[in-house]
């Protein structure tokens, strides 16, 4: 039997484009990350809450920690409190080398996106297991192109990979997992560096448009809110919370590179 653990990272600090509920309730993600894993049907082995820490937060996690159960449904729930380095991608990173013999695969999401479909582990690996050369599956795969240097990638990395997979790209794991940057600058890079590593080690990344649609919450446009991916399908796997929270505005990531494969 296969071992599988979700690593969702969480920031309680500032961010560029929120809903307004956030900034009076810094938690709001966590709590509606437990409501859809304690909804949805999974058979995950372990779910990791882990939290990117700056010194302003610790006085507020330390109430919310004894909060949070100590299962859901069937897996165990594990707590990381780490500082502020490497945005999510150094929390993934440096939890799956810590724990790379614990499970067979390791999934990985962000706090303000919520896995809404019954049995996604079960279809994200079944998936990742079709494709030939997978390194990656991921919510939204990127082509080579000049914007991100020629380096195809996972636009939004919210996915799976495997412990075979992790040991061929241990060393730039490594590397990811000791940066200490936390602007978004270096971040857009560590994204980038996050799943190409896979590409540069003869794998190949891949995602979800042959089943699902992705609405995926913009931070930077102002006239919209969720930019619509593979729209010619009719659901989707995942979803973030401003969709959660009603009242959004959206439009299609019309570019060939969206096409079905």
């Amino acid at each position: 039997m296969n071992k599988s653990v979700l690593i969702i990272n969480f920031f309680l600090g500032d961010r560029r484009k929120v809903p307004a509920i956030y900034n009076s309730n810094r938690f709001i993600f966590l709590e509606k990350q437990i409501e859809f894993l304690e909804k949805i049907r999974h058979n995950l082995d372990t779910i990791v809450f882990s939290f990117n820490l700056n010194c302003e937060d610790i006085d507020i996690i330390g109430k919310k920690i004894n909060q949070i159960p100590k299962k859901i449904q069937n897996s165990k729930v594990e707590i990381i409190l780490r500082n502020n380095n490497g945005m999510s991608y150094g929390a993934w990173a440096e939890y799956t080398l810590n724990n790379l013999e614990q499970y067979d695969y390791f999934f990985y999401n962000e706090d303000d996106y919520f896995f809404i479909e019954d049995d996604f582990d079960e279809y994200l690996i079944n998936t990742f297991k079709k494709f030939d050369n997978c390194g990656y599956l991921c919510a939204i795969s990127r082509v080579e192109s000049g914007w991100n240097g020629f380096r195809k990638h996972a636009g939004y990395a919210a996915g799976v990979t495997s412990k075979d997979n992790i040991k061929k790209v241990y060393t730039d794991f490594k590397r990811i997992s000791e940066f200490k940057g936390n602007d978004y600058k270096t971040g857009e890079s560590l994204q980038i560096d996050f799943t190409h590593c896979f590409v540069e080690n003869g794998m190949d990344i891949f995602d979800v448009r042959n089943e699902y649609r992705i609405p995926f919450a913009t931070t930077v446009e102002n006239e919209t809110d969720i930019i619509y991916f593979f729209e010619y399908n009719n659901k989707d796997l995942l979803m973030p919370f401003v969709v959660e929270n009603g009242n959004f505005t959206y439009s299609i990531a019309d570019l060939p590179e969206f096409k079905k494969y």
